[in-house]
């Protein structure tokens, strides 16, 4: 079980294997992703084939190799007799065609056919002989002696036909000869009888041998024949029963006496079992169980009759001894094995051949009633009675007495076998086919004869009627002297007929046909008489003619569309001339004639134009170069034409004739903005000209390539492709990049609310502008420009999203549009990931499919979040107007958690950060379309809005204004109850933002509410009142509350300082000797430190040795320090003043150290210029000074506190607070309240706000709202 499941997983995962390569496959090669499941159906199927290619070429390889090996060993005359055997036999069958066995089939196959197989001696003839059946064909004489098989015999039966080889054919140990009879024999029978195998195989046995051969001797037998049934099957591909026949079952013991109690009539039956078993061993333990059951019933009704031999008592067991022989010649052999199908044991019947006696036949026939052994189809378990019937059998039996007397074989042959003749099983089940195959020849042969009858007639009957056509459609000469248009129209009626013929010999019956020859004359005669007047009239008299005179001037005019109509002309013409003199198909290539109409209405705008002439001469010419057979006067022409190609100079022109020549074609469109956006077109809207369109990238490249293909060789036209496809590339990128430029901003060209509402309902659809913008410019540029390298890189980069873009699309929906959506996204993915392949290489395809994947989870979410928020706008202009409050007011007001369009944004973001996507400057027009949904809806949602708040400004501010005196308008609109602060403070407030003095838009996205300037101006001078009034009480208050806690904090930070100036310290400072820098020639010779107090001063003095002095000071007592040094001829001296002297001395050396710098004493360091000193350091060690230092470091903080606290106490106590603010603006200088404050739908920038400019008569505008007094 478990290996079973194993090889089942095993094959899921090669089909899965297998899926995926078809698919990537298809990816590579840019096919459907669809076309991968067809790819790996074809794959299955193609594996299918060669499978089953292989099986029937195994099968057909034994046959090969028997009928090799029986040309190769055996020369003719060793299977001479076999050959002269089967031929008999099969003659005597053919010659039965008038008997009745026709009726049914043919007479091979009217009766079913058996091989009676064995070795020589085993009984094969003698059983068949003593049967006592024969027919006409074969009469057979009980008398006559048992001849033996020569070759073959053949048995015609009565319900059989059975064929008996020799036996030292079968006998697999026989010579090489034998061997060659046998192959023989095998190729007979295949070739013979092919519709229906044999239909039985009787392997006889002589039970006399089987009781007295060794084991090893049977099973050395039983392998032998094994090989030939081996053989027999696989040229019949079938399983062929078998059926074992014992013979000289009359050397049994007590045999003979047991069948002599036996009536005479069950002495015909067949004595056997047929079963079902699984292997050989089985069948012979099933078979001789089923006998010795039979037996055993027989013998009890034996015993109980009078006169039963001893030895007929004993036969059962005697019959049961046979079992382990017969299991010795088949167990080993005729088991299964994985060398060949498996032997059908069908069967096992007993037969002997006994000489009769009279008495015991009368015996049987008077005595009473005896059962015989029955099982399938035995002896039937009643005998007949009566005096009279046993008379007949005993004088049956009198008159046979001299021959012997075969035993239970005549129902064998007659009724038991032939009885199951469809008991084979083909290997396969296609043996109708197979069948039906082997006599397809006959029936081909036949319709083939019938066939040629038919198309003999046939001919004849069609090539008389399109003769006969083709004469009654020219009887009169055609009329070529009119103008061009009439001469196609007259060459168009030859042509047509040309056509005819030439569509009745295309049709691949009837070029077979015979008598088509005739047929084809006509056609060549016409063909060559339409090519000569085509060029004489059409061209030379024509076109050439019309043309050619102009075209000097036309080499030197800037005339763009003339230009492109010739180049076209030439171009075009030399292309189907060099297609027909290579023979090479003229396929889908564009014919000339769609310029005439340009040329002809240029050339002579009076004349009308025949609007077919352009089509006829477009068929006519590609007729012509097709059917001209003088390929010099093709050559002629198109060297002509490349001259007066060469002569327009198309090389040195600009672009612009290309762009005059895609407006030539007609069935090309420009692309316009209005298209995508569907609105009427307005010329001031951006717009891509035909030749730059997806379509007229086309069809230029294909023009360009066509004058790639008309300048051949020739040196002077050969360049001329090259430049003009650069130039076209390089226009084609500018013109493209700038309209994607301008698209980004385009709804900024929608008018009015029913536009901007259809627009919205196009978002995110199938028809999103921005969108199909992006699909345009992926259609418009392919990895490769017509061979010219790589697409620029914003336009690979569209590529890649529009990719993306469709798999997002589609999402949403049921189940098995989202499956689909994921194969697409799948498919999206692995195809930008094969992609990369071929522009970075194989090593960059893991990072790729990694990138792509990134970038289409944050499209994904792009996606969802706007659809989202598209989705709550459509449910109505509340829903629009919440949805926007909340993206504007996002990250300021803590209550809104998410925003749709925030989180789109973010995903945004991330996708133009991803790592696999390199940056560009131009990429920034792509990045602006892929967002250009985004800002659409924050746009349309902020239209939305402005509308919304222009209706709360009308019912909020502009109502309740109406009946307010001048005197009551100040605090209606700027008290804390006012109209102003009330709106300010509503539906508009996410939209805006102030500070102290005035409002101003918010931003979000780059983008704010289209409210106006007016409105701004108003609202922040209101603000400006309020926040006046609110400020100086608030002022005041504050003020009054600060003074009392500014004096109890100053009377505390005094007490402190005053207790922090009374400290007294005690500081011993020792003095060490002094140290002069690196290089000085002398040392200091004193240096002292003293402190005035007023208790005298305190000196510490050195001579360049230790010494030390106590220091007692206090603030009060004691004041200046002094610290010299002196040198040879110089004395350095650097003063402390004030009570804190020395405490700035000690912060000073404070690190042990001071240093006198000879930099900051000039004179004396010139003076000592010559000793080279710069500096002199002295070191004293501070010991009792820390408590001293941290009381003045925080005097030192006190003191900056109290300065500070005193400052804010005179001003406050110097400040005057004012009841009412200075900018409150007084009773009469009311502001003009603004009508209108939002622009709303409106595409024009509305008015703006203009303030009244009389205090007591405030000024109406369009825009300002009347204030009653």
């Amino acid at each position: 079980m478990l290996k079973n499941f194993a090889k089942g997983a095993l094959w899921v995962v090669l089909l899965l294997i297998l899926l995926l390569a078809c698919w990537l496959t298809a990816l590579y090669l840019g096919w459907s992703a669809w076309s991968g499941l067809l790819l790996l159906c074809g794959v299955l199927a193609g594996a299918w084939c060669v499978r089953r290619a292989w099986r029937m070429w195994k099968t057909w390889r034994p046959h090969r190799k028997l009928a090799c090996e029986s040309a190769a060993a055996a020369p003719v005359r060793d299977t001479a007799r076999v050959d002269i055997a089967w031929r008999r036999g099969v003659r005597l069958l053919g010659n039965l065609r008038n008997s009745r066995l026709p009726r049914w089939d043919s007479v091979l196959y009217a009766l079913p056919w058996i091989m009676v197989m064995g070795a020589a001696g085993s009984g094969k003839s003698t059983l068949l002989t003593r049967s006592r059946l024969s027919s006409a064909l074969r009469p057979v004489n009980q008398h006559d002696p048992v001849p033996p098989t020569n070759a073959l015999d053949w048995w015609y039966f009565d319900h059989s036909v059975i064929l008996e080889p020799a036996g030292n054919i079968v006998d697999a140990a026989d010579p090489a000869h034998e061997q060659a009879d046998w192959r023989r024999l095998l190729d007979r029978m295949s070739r013979t009888r092919r519709r229906e195998p044999l239909n039985g195989i009787v392997l006889t046995l002589p039970a006399g041998e089987l009781l007295q051969a060794d084991p090893q001797q049977l099973a050395d037998a039983g392998r032998a024949m094994r090989s030939r049934i081996d053989a027999l099957s696989r040229i019949y591909e079938a399983h062929i029963p078998i059926w074992i026949v014992l013979t000289q079952c009359d050397k049994i013991p007590g045999f003979v006496a047991w069948g002599r109690e036996l009536p005479a009539a069950m002495l015909d039956t067949a004595l056997g079992v047929e079963i079902q078993a699984a292997n050989a061993t089985d069948f012979v333990a099933q078979a001789f169980a089923g006998i010795n059951r039979r037996l055993g019933e027989v013998r009890l009704e034996q015993s109980s009759s009078c006169g039963s031999d001893s030895d007929a008592l004993f036969f059962p067991e005697h019959a049961a001894a046979m079992a382990a022989p017969l299991e010795a010649y088949l167990a080993p052999a005729f088991d299964e094995n994985p060398y060949g199908e498996t032997p059908w044991l069908k069967g096992i019947y007993l037969t002997a051949e006994v000489m009769p006696e009279a008495s015991d036949a009368i015996e049987s026939a008077e005595g009473p009633d005896t059962s015989g052994i029955r099982e399938t189809r035995t002896i039937s378990e009643t005998a007949p009675n009566g005096a009279a019937q046993a008379l007949e059998r005993a004088e049956g039996a009198w008159e046979g007495a001299s021959v012997p007397w075969g035993w239970f074989s005549k129902d064998l042959f007659s009724v038991v076998l032939p009885a199951q003749r469809d008991a084979y099983r083909p290997y396969t089940r296609n043996g109708l086919w197979r069948r039906f195959a082997r006599h397809g020849l006959v029936v081909s042969w036949l319709a083939l004869c019938g066939l040629s009858a038919v198309l003999l007639t046939w001919g004849y009957l069609d090539a008389r009627q399109v003769i006969t056509a083709v004469s009654a459609r020219h009887q009169q000469k055609l009329d070529f002297s009119g103008d061009l248009a009439s001469r196609l129209r007259e060459l168009s009626e030859l042509d047509t007929t040309n056509r005819m013929l030439e569509t009745h010999e295309s049709l691949g019956l009837y070029r077979w046909l015979p008598y088509h020859w005739q047929v084809n004359r006509v056609a060549h005669h016409f063909q060559r008489g339409f090519s000569d007047d085509f060029q004489r009239h059409a061209l030379v008299q024509g076109v050439d003619q019309m043309m050619t005179p102009q075209l000097a001037t036309l080499s030197t005019s800037a005339d763009d569309t003339m230009v492109a109509a010739y180049a076209q002309h030439y171009v075009r013409r030399i292309n189907a001339l060099d297609a027909a003199m290579t023979q090479r198909p003229q396929g889908d290539a564009p014919l000339p004639g769609s310029e005439l109409q340009a040329i002809s209405l240029h050339l002579d705008p009076l004349t009308p134009y025949d609007p077919m002439m352009a089509s006829r001469f477009a068929t006519l010419y590609g007729d012509y170069v097709r059917w001209q057979p003088d390929k010099g006067a093709l050559r002629a022409e198109r060297d002509s034409l490349r001259a007066r190609l060469a002569q327009l100079g198309i090389a040195s022109r600009s672009t612009s004739w290309l762009a005059a020549w895609a407006n030539l074609q007609g069935d090309l469109t420009p692309v316009t903005l209005a298209s995508f956006w569907d609105i009427p077109d307005r010329p001031e809207l951006p717009r891509v000209s035909r030749a730059y369109t997806p379509d007229g990238r086309r069809a230029v490249s294909g023009f360009i390539d066509e004058l790639a293909r008309a300048a051949g060789d020739d040196p002077q036209l050969k360049t001329q492709p090259v430049t003009l496809a650069r130039r076209y590339r390089e226009q084609l990128r500018d013109t493209w990049l700038r309209f994607a430029t301008d698209f980004a901003n385009s709804r900024r060209y929608l008018i009015g609310e029913q536009q901007w509402r259809d627009a919205f309902a196009l978002i995110l659809t199938s028809h999103d502008p921005y969108l199909r913008v992006i699909h345009e410019i992926a259609t418009t540029f392919p990895d490769s420009l017509g061979g010219g390298g790589a697409a620029p890189d914003w336009a690979q980069l569209a590529a890649r999203l529009d990719s993306l873009i469709a798999s997002s699309n589609a999402s949403d929906g049921s189940l098995e549009q989202r499956s689909a959506a994921l194969f697409s996204l799948a498919n999206a993915v692995g195809t930008d990931a094969v992609r990369a392949i071929g522009s970075q290489g194989a090593g960059s395809i893991a990072q790729r499919l990694r990138g792509s994947t990134a970038l289409a989870q944050e499209l994904g979410v792009y996606h969802d979040q706007l659809a989202a928020a598209i989705q709550i706008m459509r449910q109505g202009d509340g829903h629009a107007l919440k949805l926007t409050a909340d993206t504007y007011a996002y990250g300021s007001d803590p209550s809104i958690q998410s925003a749709p369009l925030h989180t789109a944004a973010e995903a945004m973001d991330a996708m133009k950060k991803s790592d696999d996507i390199a940056v560009h400057p131009a990429d920034l027009s792509i990045w602006n379309l892929l967002r250009g949904p985004l800002d659409f809806v924050l746009d349309y949602g902020g239209h939305v809005s402005a509308c919304a708040l222009q209706k709360d400004w009308d019912a909020q501010v502009l109502a309740p204004l109406q009946g307010v005196s001048s005197q009551q308008m100040s605090a209606a609109l700027y008290g804390d109850a006012g109209v102003v602060p009330a709106f300010m403070a509503g539906t508009v407030k996410p939209f805006v933002e102030r500070d102290a003095t005035q409002y101003r838009p918010r931003q979000t996205q780059g983008q704010s509410i289209p409210l106006n300037g007016t409105f701004y101006a108003f609202v922040s001078q209101a603000q400006r009142a309020h926040a006046g009034v609110q400020q100086a009480r608030q002022t005041a208050e504050a003020q009054a509350a600060e003074l009392p806690a500014l004096e109890q904090q100053i009377n505390e930070v005094s007490a402190k300082l005053d207790a922090l100036k009374a400290t007294v310290g005690i500081v011993k400072l020792t003095a060490q000797p002094a140290e002069v820098n690196p290089g000085a020639k002398v040392l200091p010779e004193q240096s002292s430190l003293t402190l005035q107090c007023t208790g005298g001063e305190t000196t510490l003095d050195n001579y360049n040795f230790p010494s030390s002095k106590s220091f007692n000071w206090s603030l009060a007592t004691c004041g200046d320090v002094t610290l010299d040094v002196r040198l040879p001829g110089v004395e350095l001296t650097r003063h402390w003043r004030g009570a804190r002297a020395f405490i700035d001395f000690l912060r000073a050396s404070a690190d042990g150290q001071y240093t006198f710098d000879l930099s900051n004493y000039p004179n004396e360091q010139k003076t000592l210029a010559a000793s080279r000193v710069e500096w002199v350091k002295l070191k004293y060690q501070q010991q009792g000074q820390g408590a001293l230092l941290a009381s003045f470091d925080e005097v030192d903080r006190l003191t900056k506190l109290l300065k500070t606290l005193t400052d804010r106490r005179a001003a406050l106590q110097g400040a005057t607070v004012s009841g009412a603010p200075d900018n409150a603006p007084s009773p009469g200088a009311l502001y003009a309240v603004p009508r209108e404050i939002s622009a709303c739908w409106i595409d024009t920038v509305p008015a703006q706000v203009t303030k009244g400019a009389s205090a007591a008569l405030p000024r109406t505008s369009r825009n300002t709202a009347p204030v009653a007094k």
